[in-house]
């Protein structure tokens, strides 16, 4: 008899490396890139043993499009409204106080257009020909932070209760553990650019870093011209109006539960 072992799940989860470490060395092509594997492949472990390697998989009807670009199963480059996405995380954070913007003094109110306006302002990122405030890099930026964990958004399960984790032994060995990485950190040399969001000045470190990111935004700019158009341009370009404050109770996986 021969075993056929298939990996399934959401692009860019690493299906096509949990292929490659299994067999020990590089088989299939991988990439940061969602939707780098096209097609059905397959890869004998052993004479008996087949692994199967497949393209991501999506749900539409169960993942909401910002949602998708945000997991980074929708490649960024490809995105021609941003804005939307970005209203998403300020509904859910206080992107003002995470990017260290204000709101300006004509303005009651932030949306993902304005909140994008400023820290384009705040960048110095300008459209070549208008010399005005490049929104859509700045967008592609805050995304990226998104997407590296610089700028964190979490949800909890559904039906979730904290009562029930207070004393559960995966709590405690996560503090443990969380307690050793401070501990790591207090007695290591400072290395850089760590991407941490407890320093006020953190998006302010690496200027390389704003270059390279930079140079995506062109290069997403450049794509844009080229790439699929977007099935989902319902949202206007201002987005909407967005809180300071956080709400952490717009969780979008909670219809799942019903």
């Amino acid at each position: 008899g021969e075993l056929v072992i298939g990996t399934v799940g959401h692009p860019n989860v690493g299906k096509s490396s949990l292929i490659n470490s299994l067999c020990g060395k590089k088989v299939v092509s991988v990439s940061k890139t969602p939707g780098h594997t096209k097609h059905f492949q397959t890869i004998y472990l052993t004479r008996n043993v087949q692994l199967c390697d497949c393209p991501g998989l999506v749900f539409p009807s169960k993942v909401p499009k910002a949602l998708q670009v945000l997991m980074g199963s929708f490649p960024i480059a490809q995105l021609r409204e941003p804005y939307s996405v970005v209203q998403f995380l300020a509904e859910r954070l206080d992107l003002p106080r995470l990017l260290d913007i204000n709101l300006p003094e004509d303005e009651t109110e932030w949306t993902a257009f304005l909140i994008c306006e400023q820290f384009a302002v705040k960048k110095g990122f300008v459209t070549a020909r208008t010399s005005r405030p490049d929104t859509y890099r700045a967008a592609n930026m805050i995304l990226r932070f998104a997407l590296d964990g610089r700028i964190c958004l979490s949800f909890t399960p559904p039906s979730f209760k904290p009562e029930d984790w207070t004393n559960h032994p995966d709590t405690r060995l996560a503090d443990e553990v969380t307690a050793l990485k401070k501990d790591s950190e207090r007695s290591s040399p400072p290395l850089g650019d760590i991407d941490s969001q407890g320093s006020d000045d953190e998006f302010d470190r690496d200027e390389n870093l704003d270059d390279d990111s930079g140079d995506a935004g062109d290069e997403d700019n450049a794509s844009d011209e080229t790439g699929d158009s977007d099935s989902d341009d319902d949202s206007q370009k201002g987005g909407g109006r967005s809180g300071g404050p956080s709400l952490h109770n717009k969780n979008p996986f909670a219809a799942l539960a019903r």
